[in-house]
């Protein structure tokens, strides 16, 4: 597969996927101030909620080699309310830092 078309699927991909993590964070904030208003009746709908959370992260091994991990974050009453995938690694990044040279402009224009 030609690296253009590669990338233009990556990018596709990259899309879709925060499609629906964003579809997913919707769904756990409206459960969450469901649950929140169900419990205290005096809330109303529009009200910014104040929540007791916990955030914990974990890597794929420990110490400082680790390029692959998830962070979370829970609410106290539901359950979780996010999560993220963390990666210290971006194939496109590496496929343009050496398609573009990467101390180029090019490079940094694209990097951004």
């Amino acid at each position: 597969m030609d690296s253009k078309t590669f990338n233009r699927c990556v990018k596709n991909v990259c899309q879709q996927n925060k499609d629906v993590d964003f579809q997913m964070f919707q769904l756990s904030r409206n459960a969450v101030r469901d649950a929140r208003i169900r419990k205290n009746s005096n809330l109303q709908k529009p009200a910014v909620l104040d929540i007791s959370v916990s955030f914990d992260e974990t890597w794929q091994k420990r110490g400082y080699t680790s390029n692959l991990g998830v962070g979370c974050v829970i609410d106290i009453l539901t359950g979780i309310v996010d999560v993220e995938s963390l990666s210290k690694y971006c194939h496109e990044c590496v496929i343009s830092a050496r398609d573009l040279k990467k101390n180029s402009v090019g490079f940094n224009i694209w990097l951004g």
